[in-house]
């Protein structure tokens, strides 16, 4: 005789119970197989508007520059403009034996550190290494303790030299995401024959050198222009959420590439309500009231949900955010407006890009994505997609809802926070920001440094 399964009850009993995360099962397997696997396209909450580095940490740099002569001399605007943006930092330069004369021209420079990776000829190219090179090397850097290493080559070849060093930062040119373990990157597309380059190759050292010293920029405010006074319908909207935070949820987007389901923003939005006491103000465009009322017609409390979708024009949309404790949505405009106010934020985003190139910027806003295999596709249609759209269909609503939980904390009072919820605000914000990178780097190949 078949199983018989009443899905209905079931949902009754234990959805809130699976959307505030199952006690039994480990985050880290995956959900949808059989088996007890680790899941290998994880969920992922992460920072992708932050500081990557503290500029008072900065104070020893190793300055990686092994190329021949000429190399060398076109590098000395680069480490001139890296002690301009780091007055406080002593610079160190491990150079080849043959280039190491030419370092005492440039006052910048406090030491030279010879190792020797090509040969002192160009043409004969790299000089094969021994492991026991490599454990030299890092015998002699780790003592230093340099607090950023920089490889100012745009080739591939001494990347991973900077993992010997011992620095707490690395930075350096990536291409093909080959180093997805640096700290701070530029894109270096190769050398294509035939296409003609757009700037010196100095110039391109600087541009690294200014990307190291803007990570280390804390103001992540977009939105600097006081919001406009609201509607007075919109006004008593946001006076009737005085007894609970004002949630503003977009859970439309203007391609469907990137719309996560209703049922799955139904089912965050009504633990919402029930373990906070939210009031939900849906926004949107006119055109998106069907995406609403599917969702409303899914949800449990639809008395404390208010639709504005297509009722609130875009330029009074900024006034209603800033007076929101939370916004959830879409990877669309809404979202963008949100997080550049600094409002706190969370981001649902697909595989069609990069998470880490349209995730949100502002100073309380994360991203919440699943690291796909497949991703960045670039599709337009769903039906080009031959996993069904896995990277929203797998991206579980406890997931985005803990996400969430955790920034509705930002805008409570310290007081009425939960006592743990209050240790874990008071974290520097710098080291949270920290650690939610070096979770979105979870794909990398993160070697020892």
């Amino acid at each position: 005789m078949p199983d018989a399964y009443d899905t209905a009850a079931f949902d009754s009993e234990w959805r809130d119970l699976f959307l505030a995360g199952d006690p039994y099962l480990s985050p880290h397997l995956a959900r949808h197989q059989d088996d007890f696997a680790p899941d290998s396209e994880p969920n992922r909450v992460l920072v992708t508007g932050g500081p990557a580095l503290n500029r008072d940490d900065i104070r020893k740099v190793l300055v990686v520059k092994l190329d021949h002569i000429g190399d060398c001399l076109i590098a000395f605007p680069a480490v001139r403009r890296l002690q301009r943006h780091f007055p406080k930092a002593r610079i160190t330069v491990l150079t080849s034996r043959a280039s190491k004369s030419v370092w005492a021209m440039e006052p910048n420079v406090a030491e030279t550190i010879e190792f020797d990776f090509f040969h002192a000829r160009s043409a004969l190219g790299e000089i094969e290494l021994s492991a026991q090179d490599w454990a030299t090397l890092r015998e002699r850097r780790v003592p230093e303790r340099f607090d950023l290493a920089i490889d100012l080559r745009k080739h591939p070849e001494t990347r991973d030299v900077l993992r010997h060093s011992g620095a707490r930062y690395l930075a350096g040119f990536d291409h093909r995401n080959l180093f997805a373990w640096l700290d701070v990157a530029l894109d270096w597309g190769g050398d294509q024959a035939y296409a003609r380059k757009r700037q010196h190759t100095a110039d391109d050292l600087i541009n690294l050198v200014d990307a190291v010293a803007a990570a280390c920029e804390d103001d992540r405010l977009v939105i600097a222009a006081p919001p406009s006074i609201l509607p007075v319908q919109v006004e008593q909207l946001v006076k009737r959420a005085a007894g609970g935070p004002l949630i503003c949820v977009h859970p439309a987007a203007g391609n469907a590439m990137k719309q996560w389901p209703a049922d799955y923003f139904a089912l965050v939005v009504d633990r919402l309500i029930a373990t906070h006491g939210a009031r939900i103000a849906l926004i949107g465009a006119p055109g998106e009231e069907p995406i609403a009322n599917e969702l409303l017609a899914r949800l449990r409390r639809p008395e404390a949900v208010t639709s504005l979708i297509g009722a609130l024009p875009l330029a009074d949309l900024p006034a209603l955010l800033a007076r929101a404790s939370l916004f959830l949505g879409n990877d669309s405009g809404p979202k963008h407006i949100a997080a550049g106010l600094g409002v706190p934020t969370v981001g649902v985003h697909s595989g069609t890009v990069d998470v880490r190139e349209w995730g949100p910027i502002g100073v309380n806003a994360v991203a919440v994505a699943r690291e796909m295999v497949c991703s960045p596709c670039y599709l337009t249609n769903p039906q080009d997609c031959r996993r069904g759209l896995a990277c929203l269909r797998e991206l579980s609503p406890e997931t985005v809802y803990q996400a969430c939980e955790r920034l509705l904390l930002l805008s409570m009072p310290a007081a009425a926070a939960p006592k743990a919820a209050r240790r874990e605000l008071a974290r520097p914000a710098r080291r949270a920001g920290r650690a939610a990178r070096q979770s979105a780097a979870g794909l990398a190949a993160a070697g020892p440094r």
